[in-house]
């Protein structure tokens, strides 16, 4: 199989990444299309829609008054977010939507990968769980973390939700499979052939996040993790649109 070179951009450097033609992977937009538009925002996500993405990734914390808001760090202008309240929050960045907000979008035929960021008390991941349920989200989705505690709870929570295991260090490995994901996303130096065939030859996808390696080979993956949406789509075969 002949290789097509991708080039994208990010905004320090330029990355040549090489992807197989044909693959029927999907497209996971890295806290919405990023490249277009501030991350974790309404209108990176709405662009991310818009461009026919696969899935959108989210990040998902909780303020001290419980509400859950879509932000990856866990300090605003040095202050922890578990310490604000939503209000103060608002305060300090009106672009920070809640997950009520993203949920409340028309997301067509893209999907949604919601990541939950570490939470104290544990039980607190309940509030997100009970959320995404009662919003009777289209069954497209998955709800993890990178937090083994956090997958843990929610596998006990509901052994049938779709579950996403984040693998940043190998030790996490194990822990993440005894709970049965559908889906476990790679930081991507873990990855090569053989473990991706293993894995998936125990029914659970492999996706990669995030892609910014020039000699990163992603033949076999099941989904790539990127801030370069539009690049991806692009380059796509037609025959890998539909879900």
């Amino acid at each position: 199989m002949i290789p097509t070179c991708i080039i994208s951009y990010s905004i320090k450097k330029l990355y040549i990444v090489n992807i197989p033609q044909n693959v029927n992977m999907k497209i996971i937009a890295h806290r919405g299309a990023s490249m277009e538009a501030p991350e974790n925002t309404l209108p990176a996500f709405k662009r991310a829609i818009e461009l026919g993405s696969d899935y959108i990734e989210c990040d998902i914390r909780l303020t001290k008054d419980k509400v859950p808001i879509v932000f990856h760090d866990d300090k605003i202008n040095e202050t922890l977010i578990s310490e604000l309240t939503f209000e103060e929050v608002k305060g300090q960045n009106k672009n920070i939507p809640t997950l009520e907000e993203l949920l409340s979008l028309k997301f067509n035929k893209t999907g949604l990968m919601i990541e939950i960021k570490k939470i104290d008390p544990l039980s607190d991941v309940e509030i997100i769980y009970d959320m995404v349920n009662k919003k009777k989200f289209p069954p497209d989705f998955y709800l993890g973390s990178i937090e083994i505690d956090i997958a843990t709870y929610l596998h006990q929570l509901d052994p049938e939700l779709p579950l996403i295991g984040i693998v940043e260090l190998e030790e996490q490995l194990d822990e993440f499979l005894k709970l049965n994901p559908q889906v476990l996303a790679f930081h991507y130096p873990l990855l090569d052939p053989k473990r991706i065939a293993s894995l998936q030859a125990k029914k659970i996808k492999v996706w990669a996040w995030t892609i910014d390696d020039p000699h990163f080979e992603m033949e076999g993956l099941d989904g790539i993790i990127t801030n370069n949406v539009a690049h991806f789509l692009q380059t796509r075969s037609p025959e890998s649109d539909a879900h």
